[in-house]
């Protein structure tokens, strides 16, 4: 019985949680300039949130792998947020990130780009991010990414993943702000423009996102968040979210559906057998009763 129950206990549990993979840039050099650069902290650290609260497995990454450079200038910046300081002290995110070349999409639900202007000078031209966006998209996952972040996406499969959707990402009215237009070789906006997508921007430093079906993205830092959480709604649909079992690729409330019969069944066979088994017992046992009653007699 016990060799039963344990196997009802597997079938149960092979639902796994959401996954998502997470990507930062591994550049820590604002172009020409000689200013710091990398990953912006409430950009990972607030979807990290939201993402963990939510039960959403995430898989940190990045072009290099290894520990992935935060720009500093967003350390001080948020000095005064305790969720994104309490995020620097984390040591499974992206102070160890595995290398995006060794990421099979397969194991995603949906892909989050972490934004920071490093990502303009190693994501938006790497082939790998390119591979894995477009693979996790093609089989009905999710693709996402905030404030810088989209940048990276505009030339997945050939520009075709925006081309005539939805998008958003840091606006030409928040790089003035911050003198950085000349810096980057083409802005987020103008980037997205050229490809045909539909872009849209709230007011500069207010939460704005886009969507369009499984594109998800997102305006600046303070868009972090929201992104996330429409992420987690996304990848929480029925549509959604498909797992493998037995050979068969099934949303999870059918899947759910699904290992519960199977533990059933386990369940049943188990107590049929046990039942069928006692009784033989019994009457192997009544057999043995009688033929030792025979015995005496057939001695005489």
């Amino acid at each position: 019985m016990t060799r039963y129950l344990i196997t009802a206990a597997l079938v149960t549990g092979c639902v796994a949680d959401p996954k998502v993979l997470m990507v930062l840039t591994s550049n820590d050099k604002l172009g020409d300039t000689k200013e710091q650069t990398g990953w912006y902290l409430p950009e990972a650290a607030h979807p990290y949130a939201v993402f963990k609260d939510a039960g959403v497995s995430m898989t940190w990454a990045s072009p290099k792998g290894g520990k992935a450079p935060v720009d500093a200038g967003s350390v001080t910046a948020y000095k005064k947020d305790a969720g994104a300081q309490d995020f620097l002290k984390t040591s499974d995110t992206f102070a160890a990130t595995k290398k995006l070349s060794d990421v099979d999409p397969a194991d995603f639900d949906a892909i989050f780009v972490v934004g920071g202007y490093g990502v303009m000078w190693d994501l938006v031209k790497n082939d790998d991010l390119k591979g894995l966006a477009s693979k996790i998209y093609a089989k009905g996952g999710v693709v996402s990414g905030v404030c810088h972040g989209p940048a990276a996406l505009v030339q997945v499969d050939d520009g075709a993943l925006v081309k005539g959707k939805k998008v958003a990402c840091f606006s030409n009215a928040e790089e003035d702000a911050v003198k950085r237009r000349e810096v980057v070789d083409s802005t987020c906006e103008d980037s997205l423009n050229k490809a045909g997508a539909k872009y849209s921007a709230g007011d500069a430093w207010t939460d704005y996102t886009a969507v369009d079906g499984k594109l998800i993205t997102g305006q600046n830092p303070q868009s972090a968040k929201s992104t996330a959480e429409l992420v987690v709604k996304a990848i929480s649909a029925p549509a959604t979210q498909k797992k493998y079992i037995v050979g068969f690729d099934l949303s999870r409330t059918t899947t759910y559906a699904l290992t519960g019969s199977m533990a059933f069944v386990v369940l049943a066979v188990a107590i049929v057998r046990k039942t069928l088994g006692t009784r033989r017992k019994t009457e192997e046992d009544t057999e043995l009763l009688d033929a030792s009653e025979e015995a005496p007699d057939a001695l005489e």
